[in-house]
């Protein structure tokens, strides 16, 4: 996080799901930060201009319009970690893309599981990533536009998503019958191929460096 801030150099940023907002702080002026938490508990010093609404993503999207909030400005970077579900993370992703420009990168937390018991739909462990996973896969197959890497960052993983396109109404369109196909889908059917479904890469500098080349003229 701290390196794609320092080399994206974004003029935005949204986070959903700052928690603590250790991720949050990463941002540096003169970047421009919204951070969205149904129950934020900041403990940590944030430098960047902020505004932080202590609601869920759904009533954040349904209540606000992002770019008014930012001057008239897309969002260049966005966070999506909040519920781990991937039905709540299409529905962020819908919005955020909406409210971004083909240049925009769009990250996904909790996306490369350790087991079935973590990757399950409901919450039985302490430590649990949830469905989240099934978001890649996802865009995969209904936006083949995109271009999505996953790298196996500590503990659960990151996806990273660009060429978006603000335009794009199909996922929006066709959200609930989405849901209703993807929830079926359960983790054994897949964890077998997980890297490859996943376009899962190294954690290395080098890797995420090619593969944001195309953002901000890096």
């Amino acid at each position: 996080m701290e390196w794609l801030h320092i080399n994206l150099q974004p003029e935005t940023y949204l986070e959903i799901g700052i928690e603590t907002g250790s991720s949050l702080a990463k941002a540096r002026p003169p970047t421009r930060c919204i951070g969205v938490d149904p129950a934020p508990i900041l403990n940590t010093s944030i430098t960047a201009w902020t505004k932080i609404f202590a609601q869920t993503s759904d009533d954040f999207f349904r209540q606000n319009t992002v770019t008014k909030l930012l001057d008239d400005s897309p969002i260049d970077f966005c966070f999506i970690d909040g519920y781990h579900s991937f039905d709540q993370a299409l529905r962020d992703f819908i919005h955020v893309e909406a409210s971004s420009h083909p240049r925009s990168l769009i990250l996904f937390h909790d996306i490369y599981p350790l087991d079935p018991i973590t990757a399950s739909r409901q919450r039985q462990t302490k430590f649990w990533v949830g469905d989240t996973w099934k978001i890649v896969p996802l865009l995969k197959q209904e936006r083949p536009d995109l271009v999505i890497m996953t790298i196996p960052s500590f503990p659960s993983g990151l996806a990273l998503v660009r060429n978006l396109d603000p335009t794009s109404r199909h996922l929006s369109e066709n959200l609930q019958g989405l849901i209703d196909k993807w929830i079926e889908i359960d983790y054994l059917e897949y964890a077998a191929h997980l890297p490859q479904i996943l376009s899962l890469s190294q954690n290395c500098e080098a890797d995420i460096q090619n593969f944001v080349s195309s953002l901000n003229g890096l």
